[in-house]
């Protein structure tokens, strides 16, 4: 019996963050409020905060389960043992991120919010620090690869893993905001080729 009661409530807190994405989305994060998830959800208010303490809360529960996917698709892609060639696996990460979220509504949604729908003031201004650490991430794991690639003679002389490192993680927010406002139009038609572009500019003749 406990063991039902558990998960029903488990279940109960998917829905409630699956509903809060679908609000978040549709309203934005400010203009949205918590009678209005519980509505989305099937659920009371009460049962809302029984899991949540608060809206921003249910903001950072939103962005993990979002996040998680969009992570995972970019270590996959750039470990060692998937592809030898470092500036090449560097390409195939990038263009993993666009076709995860081409086909992962919860992904793209979630990228979403976080970009276009949300103002990081008041009780979410700590979220943008979440932000700077997953792109701090991001940024030391593209520069390892990067370092391969130096190892293996693979760069042009004078640029550095660090650099390309930065200047990549650059090149990938932009081009996702990019993607989320022109979807369907030249942009999002055009990112293998953008990416293939970036990456082999950077390679040695």
């Amino acid at each position: 019996m406990v063991r039902r009661t558990k998960a029903e409530a488990e279940q109960t807190r998917r829905e409630i963050v699956a509903a809060a994405r679908r609000v978040f989305h549709e309203r934005g994060v400010r203009c949205s409020s918590l009678e209005q998830i519980a509505l989305a959800a099937g659920v009371t208010r009460g049962a809302v905060y029984w899991h949540f303490k608060d809206k921003s809360a249910l903001f950072f529960a939103v962005r993990s389960e979002g996040y998680e996917s969009f992570t995972r698709q970019i270590g996959e892609a750039l470990a060692v043992d998937r592809q030898p060639d470092p500036l090449t696996a560097i390409a195939e990460a990038l263009k993993a991120v666009f076709d995860m979220l081409a086909h992962d509504d919860m992904a793209r949604q979630t990228l979403e919010i976080l970009l276009l729908r949300c103002e990081y003031t008041g009780e979410l201004a700590d979220a943008l620090q979440l932000v700077f650490e997953s792109h701090r991430h991001l940024q030391d794991a593209l520069r390892v690869v990067y370092e391969r690639a130096a190892a293996q003679s693979l760069l042009r002389p004078g640029l550095t893993p660090d650099l390309l490192a930065m200047e990549t993680l650059t090149f990938l927010t932009g081009l996702l905001e990019r993607w989320i406002v022109d979807r369907g139009g030249r942009i999002a038609n055009s990112v293998a080729a953008l990416v293939d572009c970036h990456v082999e500019l950077r390679r040695a003749a």
